[in-house]
């Protein structure tokens, strides 16, 4: 014998409590996303003060000479010849 089932769906609230939570979720997600955007448009437009270093500068620093090859000074000696 099949169970008897109700006439009414599933999902079906009388109440409209569903919806209430679901909107009320909706709308806290929507206020979250939108200071969010916010602050980062505002830190993207803003233009902060930042000190200028007062860098020494290095003098062991690579030159454009350090990085050219250099020839051996003395060739490779193959083991295997």
């Amino acid at each position: 014998m099949p169970d008897k089932q109700s006439s009414s769906p599933v999902f079906y609230d009388p109440r409209g409590r569903r919806w209430r939570r679901v909107r009320r979720t909706w709308l806290a997600l929507a206020i979250f996303v939108t200071i969010v955007v916010t602050i980062f448009i505002a830190s993207v437009l803003a233009n902060p003060f930042l000190a200028t270093p007062t860098l020494k500068p290095l003098k062991n620093l690579p030159s454009a000479g350090d990085i050219k090859p250099h020839p051996l000074a003395t060739p490779i000696m193959n083991a295997r010849k």
